[in-house]
């Protein structure tokens, strides 16, 4: 039997991006030692890419925006195929985790009375978007990152995980090795929690870097046997307020000819998205 590296945590968050880092402050909070596993240096993953901004429902810029037109944009964004309850939460919610990133130290464009500006973008009725120039999704990373690393959070950088662990029916831990030095190491944890980003390389073509592979999506959940139905609901840049990962809602159109994803024969995971250029892994 070979000798691998354990390590012991309550909760083990896979990912190190805007969920990822999210997740782990929160379960931080609750004072529990907290395990983040990412495949790249801490503060590189894809989160940084973005730039658009945060849509929240402040009504800096336009009052008559509110959670209920976010909701209604979201839903309509997703083609109505959007897990509803997540799309209600990710509208509810969203101001409250942008004023904390301010809190946190996040420096968003500013009106001229000093208020969170909010710019236009596809998808939304009025102007929602929170921003920081073109790189809101730097400043996000940066401001997590910052308020993380204070927290106690141990990070393993530069692993890829292979496979999760079970004991039985339930998720204990994650199985992995180090990129930089080639050798195998067990995550035990009580608690874990995916957050490995978007699916862009479902895609035959997309932007996202080679941080966002989309595996999660075809074995490391699939072995452990684990039903996900993953949420279609940010109408447009969500990026990872919450560990709900909410996706990008754009291009949502069902393509003619093509079988909603459920009738695909993926019994284990569950993609609601819709693309002309999705492919399913019994394809």
């Amino acid at each position: 039997m070979p000798d691998y590296e354990t390590v012991e945590h309550d909760v083990l968050v896979i990912g190190s991006g805007g969920a990822g880092l999210r997740a782990a402050i929160e379960a931080s909070a609750a004072g529990v030692s907290v395990g983040m596993v990412c495949k790249c240096l801490l503060g590189k993953a894809h989160t940084v890419m973005a730039e658009g901004g945060v849509a929240a429902a402040l009504a800096n810029v336009d009052e008559r925006d509110n959670w209920k037109v976010h909701f209604a944009d979201t839903m309509r964004g997703g083609q109505y195929v959007n897990n509803w309850r997540m799309a209600e939460l990710h509208a509810r919610e969203a101001p409250d985790r942008v004023r904390e990133l301010e809190a946190w130290g996040a420096v968003f464009d500013r009106t001229a009375d000093g208020r969170i500006l909010q710019r236009n973008f596809g998808g939304h009725k009025y102007a929602r978007l929170a921003h920081v120039g073109d790189r809101t999704g730097l400043e996000m990373i940066r401001t997590l990152q910052d308020h993380g690393i204070h927290r106690g959070i141990d990070v393993h950088m530069e692993f890829c995980v292979l496979t999760l662990l079970k004991d039985g029916e339930r998720v204990v831990g994650a199985f992995g090795y180090d990129r930089e030095r080639g050798q195998f190491k067990i995550f035990h944890a009580k608690a874990v929690v995916l957050a490995t980003g978007g699916i862009g390389k479902a895609y035959k073509i997309t932007s996202n870097s080679w941080t966002a592979p989309a595996t999660v999506t075809r074995w490391p959940t699939m072995r452990a046997q684990r039903s996900l139905t993953w949420n279609t609901s940010s109408s447009t840049h969500g990026h990872g307020l919450a560990a709900e990962c909410l996706w990008d809602a754009r291009h949502r159109r069902r393509p003619r000819g093509r079988r909603h994803p459920d009738q695909c024969g993926w019994k284990q995971i569950h993609v609601r998205i819709h693309s002309r250029q999705l492919q399913s892994p019994d394809r």
